[in-house]
């Protein structure tokens, strides 16, 4: 599988409150059998923002509040990976995985 690119393919977002939580969504490229296909990942993001210090900070754990707009940015996610335009990109196997 070759690296992931600098960039997302597409990230998803929302924000309530002073808090951001991204799902961004990684296309990784790799060949078989002379054949080129995608595989996509998702990594989630959150965000809030410090009163005190007026800036932007990262946080890997979520509270129940924030939970829903976890929610939101996964769905979203799960739909765009799993669209019929991206499944004809996948390898079979990987399309079984989407199924399940």
């Amino acid at each position: 599988m070759s690296q992931q690119p600098n960039r997302p393919e597409i990230v998803f977002a929302r924000e309530l409150n002073g808090v951001r939580v991204e799902a961004p969504v990684w296309r990784n490229e790799y060949e078989r059998d002379g054949r080129t296909f995608y595989r996509y990942s998702v990594t989630t993001n959150k965000q809030y923002y410090d009163w005190d210090t007026k800036t932007w900070q990262d946080s890997k754990s979520f509270f129940p509040a924030d939970l829903p707009l976890l929610i939101a940015v996964a769905t979203e996610a799960h739909n765009y990976v799993t669209s019929p335009e991206r499944r004809k990109s996948m390898a079979p196997e990987e399309m079984a995985e989407v199924a399940e």
